[in-house]
């Protein structure tokens, strides 16, 4: 990502992540901290530091089983959907984001799984110097309030946002709110 910068000639960069794309975003930034002028963590965690290897095993196989067990993701998806998202009965969010699930790959899957467990660099939170936007799903049972409460504390400059009736996707849950958030945080640094 740092070369494309380069190549476009883009010197500073406002970065949004949500759940893994938060991970990334601040593994982006410990790389490159001068080229990031802002960042929103969305619906992201502490990492697995806090596991025991027997949890981080399990965390991969209840993930994993269903291809072990000959499934497609189109047969689990919607589960894992409902899981997802705070009103399981909003269809429209519901059927978007299993139509979007359906899209992954296998291996993609597996290895994204498998990142959330892997040595764990997310402890950068502390040497964030950006202004930064954390936001959660007030329903978000993946990466609930209280995780986004903690990242809130270690950023030296950032505001915590929760968004009320969303779960883990508040983009596709609230893109209104999620929308008006962002564009009122980015506006006031850009």
């Amino acid at each position: 990502m740092s070369k494309v910068l380069l190549d476009l000639k883009i010197e500073t960069i406002n970065l949004v992540g949500l759940s893994m794309g938060a991970r990334i975003a601040c593994w982006f930034y410990e790389k490159y901290p001068d080229k990031v002028k802002t960042l929103v963590l969305c619906d992201t965690n502490l990492g697995s530091r806090g596991f025991s290897k027997k949890e981080k095993e399990e965390f991969v196989s209840l993930r994993t089983k269903p291809f072990e067990q000959g499934m497609r993701i189109e047969q689990f998806s919607p589960m894992i959907a409902k899981s997802l998202i705070g009103d399981s009965n909003n269809k429209n969010v519901l059927n978007k984001l299993t139509s979007s699930l359906n899209l992954i790959r296998k291996d993609s899957y597996i290895k994204t799984v498998k990142s959330f467990i892997s040595e764990d660099w997310l402890n950068n939170f502390s040497n964030i110097e950006v202004p930064c936007l954390v936001m959660v799903g007030e329903l978000d049972n993946l990466t609930p309030p209280s995780v986004a409460k903690e990242i809130d504390a270690l950023i030296p400059n950032s505001q915590l946002k929760i968004v009320e009736g969303a779960g883990h996707l508040i983009n596709i849950e609230k893109p209104k709110i999620f929308n008006e958030y962002v564009l009122k945080f980015l506006c006031k640094f850009n």
